[in-house]
């Protein structure tokens, strides 16, 4: 992932290169959508800079609607800047299945487990990757 994440920062420098690069990241990976996003887990809210592979109007509109159940909400802060995370780090596949998260938010778009790596952070918010 530390390529992607050096392809992540040149794309901050030139945003028309979004598209593109989070397409081959989603390639890569072989997962099917990535995105760009900030979160301020004190404010449950969640703001999508990119997506590739989703509608991000609507995957924007579940997240707000789901950011009070979201039991990931605070992940960036669980990890280090460059440092990839999973959700299987933070919770097993038996735990998350049966919740009212999963099922309104992961499952619907036919989401499941994930990989993700912080940005940057601060006390209040932070940025993330998550293919």
């Amino acid at each position: 992932m530390a390529s992607q994440n050096i392809e992540i920062y040149v794309c901050a420098l030139d945003p028309s290169l979004w598209p593109q690069t989070l397409k081959e990241i989603t390639r890569q990976l072989g997962a099917e959508a990535t995105s760009i996003f900030a979160i301020e887990p004190a404010e449950q809210r969640m703001e999508f800079a990119q997506i590739w592979g989703a509608d991000l109007a609507q995957v924007a509109a579940d997240a707000a609607r789901t950011n009070a159940i979201n039991p990931f909400l605070t992940i960036g802060w669980h990890s280090q800047i460059d440092e990839p995370f999973r959700m299987r780090t933070f919770a097993a596949p038996e735990e998350i299945r049966p919740t009212q998260y999963y099922r309104e938010f992961m499952a619907s778009k036919g989401w499941f487990d994930f990989v993700g790596m912080t940005l940057q952070k601060s006390a209040r918010r932070y940025t993330a990757s998550c293919p």
